[in-house]
């Protein structure tokens, strides 16, 4: 389901059927409350109106279903390939951990492009705890939950999904 896709005008209906230009983003948490929040930090952003335009944030309430949408959307050389996945590792159906795993290796095997994976998790960490969770699971980083719209933001600069 695409939560936020601002195609309102004649230009954004071009730019929505030219999807090369547009980052996707996926967030994956089977919490509404969680996934209501991560998106309720994009609205105030201070960022271009070329950037809202061409932002998509799609959401997944377990990693089977992240999966199957990155594998659809992210084939090796598709210009409609998710730019950053924010996934909490705890989940029913399949946790984050089990679906970092299968997306990995999918990306070894060069069946879909390289994604930055973020872990999103309640547990508290060190930063040695956090590097090693994601050398032994497959994520880019660990995030600890709740995350502030500071945190967030800084996030999506560093993968390049708003500037």
């Amino acid at each position: 389901m695409c939560i936020r896709d601002r195609s309102n005008t004649k230009e954004d209906s071009k730019a929505s059927s030219n999807n090369t230009s547009r980052k996707k983003l996926l967030l994956v948490d089977d919490n509404y409350s969680n996934l209501f929040v991560l998106q309720s930090y994009l609205r105030p952003l201070k960022i271009s109106a070329d950037e809202v335009r061409f932002l998509v944030i799609t959401q997944a309430l377990n990693g089977r279903d992240a999966v199957d949408r990155i594998l659809e959307k992210s084939k090796k050389g598709s210009s409609d390939a998710y730019k950053l996945v924010l996934m909490d590792i705890n989940m029913p159906v399949m946790g984050g951990i089990e679906a970092a795993g299968i997306l990995r290796e999918k990306m070894r095997d060069e069946a879909i492009e390289e994604i930055p994976l973020v872990a999103l998790s309640a547990e508290t960490k060190t930063e040695e705890e956090k590097s090693e969770f994601c050398k032994s699971t497959g994520f880019s980083e660990f995030v600890t939950k709740p995350i502030t719209k500071d945190d967030f933001t800084k996030l999506l600069m560093r993968n390049n999904v708003v500037f």
